[in-house]
């Protein structure tokens, strides 16, 4: 019974999804906020939507119950963007940030983004894209005011094929890779 109900859920949102992106958006929320259960359906419009509602320059609002069911991505985000306030030329190492509705918070900034495969989603905006591996980064030292590294260390030296949209040499078996790449962050 529960999945010929997910089942009826997701048909119906995907013919909602058809005639208006807002409708889909809203209703997608309305189901996730019901079961709050982290990957389901309607989990990243919520998310998006939690993280533009709060004030990311402002730390205090991470209280008790703070992001209860999302990931981690509702206190990375936010302490990154309160991280690089007062600094001018920033570095999105691995790409954490490459989504609209981040990018608003670090419009103000010269922004580098590194990555090594092109993404789905590409700003219009005035940012600098480059694919290169963090391991080997094309700039000079210290030419960063900060640097913003999400979730991407944790990746380097291991099998990260799903993450590469079908880009060959995505396994990769030298697990000590990731001092490497710590170490030229902090040259550059």
């Amino acid at each position: 019974m529960k999945k010929l109900i997910k089942n009826a859920i997701i048909g119906g949102l995907g013919i909602v999804k058809l005639f208006s992106k807002r409708a889909y958006k809203s209703l997608s929320i309305a189901v996730y906020s019901t079961k709050k259960i982290p990957w389901f359906i309607g989990y990243d419009e919520y998310k998006k939507a939690y993280l533009t509602s709060v004030n990311k320059h402002d730390t205090q609002f991470m209280g008790s119950g703070y992001g209860a069911g999302i990931d981690e991505r509702v206190v990375e985000i936010p302490f990154c963007i309160e991280a690089v306030k007062e600094d001018r030329t920033v570095l999105d190492a691995g790409s954490a940030f490459n989504h609209q509705e981040y990018l608003e918070f670090l419009k103000n900034k010269e922004l580098h983004i590194v990555t090594l495969f092109p993404e789905k989603f590409r700003s219009t905006s005035a940012i600098n894209y480059l694919y290169a591996d963090l391991r080997d980064l094309p700039y000079r030292n210290d030419f960063f005011d900060a640097i913003i590294c999400v979730s991407t260390i944790e990746h380097i030296g291991f099998d990260n094929t799903q993450y590469l949209n079908g880009f060959e040499n995505s396994t990769e078996l030298s697990k000590g890779d990731y001092i490497t790449a710590v170490k030229e962050l902090k040259r550059v």
